[in-house]
């Protein structure tokens, strides 16, 4: 993952380390840094998949696509852990998001001939949420929340109140702030919160009911293939 700022110093960094894929993190990609950014990857790194984003509109899909990003992150204020749409009003359901640029998305692929992946990003709980996802047309889900409940997301086990829980915070919150500070010297306020979620053992034990449960709504709807 890079950002806007010091992609210029990390990209080749990543790229000599044998990265497999850059993601560009925002909360609002629909702009000209991330444009900038991406096409500065694309010609200095132009083997490497980018994905670019966040973006809530078909307009902001067209955008990264036409700066190169060679797939697209949906998605502002709808993550468990995000506070943007209380701080400045801005954001959008992620239903709503997802299926407008997937709309971009098809249109895009029928006049170039390029499936460009739509991922949803924000709000995912359970497997409800991953199935609905899938459903309005995403070709990938983000479950932050979901891994960070597993024993391998980098954070240590702690008990309160009796149940064994996990730190998460959101990369707006002032926890992430202090560990990279340099990445929000913007920010006069934080747009994430920081808490606990409950652990729910190693992912080896939780991801195949994960599965079966998006294969039995597929079955339940007559899909053989997502």
């Amino acid at each position: 993952t890079v950002n806007t700022h010091d992609y210029e110093t990390r990209v080749p960094a990543l790229v000599e380390a044998g990265v497999d894929v850059l993601v560009i993190d925002s909360s609002d990609g629909h702009t000209t840094f991330q444009r900038d950014a991406l096409q500065w990857i694309r010609r200095q790194a132009p083997n490497v998949p980018v994905i670019g984003g966040n973006v809530i509109t078909g307009e902001g899909f067209d955008y990264l696509v036409a700066a190169g990003a060679g797939a697209v992150k949906v998605g502002m204020g709808v993550g468990s852990m995000c506070i943007t749409q209380e701080q400045k009003g801005t954001g959008r359901g992620l239903a709503t998001a997802v299926m407008e640029v997937v709309a971009a998305r098809d249109r895009h692929e029928a006049k170039a001939g390029v499936h460009v992946p739509v991922i949803a990003d924000g709000g995912v709980v359970n497997s409800k949420d991953v199935i609905i996802g899938l459903a309005l047309g995403a070709d990938a889900i983000m479950m932050g929340r979901f891994f960070a409940r597993m024993e391998e997301s980098p954070t240590e086990t702690v008990r309160i109140n009796d149940r064994v829980m996990k730190p998460y915070w959101g990369e707006g919150s002032a926890r992430a702030r202090e560990w990279s500070p340099a990445r929000y010297r913007q920010a006069a306020f934080v747009e994430g919160v920081e808490g606990f979620v409950e652990y729910a053992g190693k992912l080896r034990d939780n991801l195949p009911l994960m599965v079966s449960k998006v294969k039995a709504a597929m079955s339940s709807c007559g899909c053989r293939t997502i």
